[in-house]
């Protein structure tokens, strides 16, 4: 994927709508540590081999490393961040849409990532987490809702360290970030908003623009929206958190100005 001038690179893990119920994500922990251990010596020449992209000589920067995963797959990069795998290559920044620790209200899957106290994650780079504010409400009165209280988007920002940013975005659930082909299995499961575009828009527009603040030191449009929330293009927020971002760790500010 081109961004302005950059190429960026994702790799995803797969995935399915029944994982929330094992209790245990240590080999999906496990199984992204050695996707991101085959990083340095490998993947520059798989992009040298794809036949689109050899022409254009481009030479991944794995000093821009970033951790991004909804759901489970929140916990998954919360795993590698806490180092429960530790890696080869350091992570610039993390990013947990809808993050979930657990299946059940106050009840964590193995292993422990989280140690349950607030501003307790040690991280040495920027955290951005998004919420959906309908992600706690069950859909039937025997099933459990989709993010849990307890265990959910909320737990996850309490327990991050500075810098750390929140944002909670009114009338959508735990499933709208996914795309429309999977609308149907999610709306019998998790409690959902009417439509998932404005969701998507937003969620994917203000993790880039965390991205360019945090990898590039463009601070300007990120900024504008964690200052007034009531500003942001296609949904409602009704909350957005600053934890420390103005005085996050120069360490990350140095890092980006250095880009």
């Amino acid at each position: 994927m081109f961004y302005r001038d950059k190429a960026l690179f994702q790799c995803e893990m797969p995935g399915d709508a029944f994982e929330l119920l094992r209790a245990d994500a240590s080999n999906e922990i496990s199984f992204a540590a050695a996707i991101v251990d085959w990083y340095p010596n490998n993947l520059a020449d798989s992009l040298l081999r794809e036949r689109s992209l050899n022409s254009l000589r481009i030479k991944p920067n794995l000093e821009k490393l970033v951790l991004i995963g909804h759901s489970r797959g929140g916990k998954v990069a919360f795993g590698l961040a806490t180092e429960f795998c530790k890696t080869s290559l350091p992570y610039s920044a993390i990013v947990g849409l809808e993050p979930v620790d657990g299946a059940f209200e106050n009840t964590s899957l193995k292993p422990q990532v989280l140690p349950y106290q607030p501003n307790s994650l040690n991280l040495k780079y920027p955290t951005m987490i998004i919420g959906a504010a309908l992600s706690p409400i069950a859909l039937l009165p025997l099933m459990p809702p989709c993010g849990p209280r307890g265990v959910n988007h909320e737990v996850f920002f309490e327990n991050s360290s500075p810098a750390a940013v929140h944002f909670v975005v009114e009338d959508y659930g735990h499933m709208d970030f996914l795309d429309d082909s999977v609308w149907t299995t999610s709306t019998i499961v998790c409690t959902s908003g009417r439509t998932r575009g404005p969701m998507r828009r937003f969620s994917g527009g203000i993790a880039i623009g965390f991205l360019e603040a945090v990898l590039f030191n463009n601070t300007m449009a990120f900024d504008y929206y964690l200052e007034n929330p009531h500003q942001a293009p296609t949904v409602t927020l009704s909350t957005a958190y600053d934890k420390g971002w103005s005085d996050r760790p120069a360490s990350t500010k140095a890092f980006a100005s250095s880009a």
